[in-house]
């Protein structure tokens, strides 16, 4: 299967001090990588984050690769429930990190 991204008119994005943008719009496509986890599908995900710190240029790549691994991780599972597990770990990751005081 080919998978083909398409942004349509996307925001016009503001610059940093540093130089860089301040918002971030990217999809994630994880494709099964074994025939355990292509029983689960693939997984598609697309996010955008704006207003955000230099120090946080990463975390959507961060978020996503928790999701894909919470969700090719029980493979004896159902999709649906295992996007739910692994959702439900991605708002406790940021729970987390919104308790140890950054909130950007």
């Amino acid at each position: 299967m080919k998978v083909f991204e398409f942004h349509f008119n996307p925001p016009r994005k503001n610059k940093l001090a540093s130089g860089k943008e301040d918002l971030i719009f990217d999809t994630f496509c994880f494709e099964p990588k074994n025939v355990y986890e292509k029983r689960m599908g693939s997984l598609y995900m697309a996010a955008f984050l704006k207003n955000i710190l230099p120090q946080n240029v990463r975390f959507l790549e961060i978020l996503a690769d928790k999701i894909k691994e919470k969700y090719y991780q029980a493979v004896s599972s159902t999709s649906e429930k295992s996007l739910r597990e692994a959702l439900r770990i991605a708002n406790e990751h940021l729970e987390k990190i919104a308790k140890q005081g950054d909130v950007s």
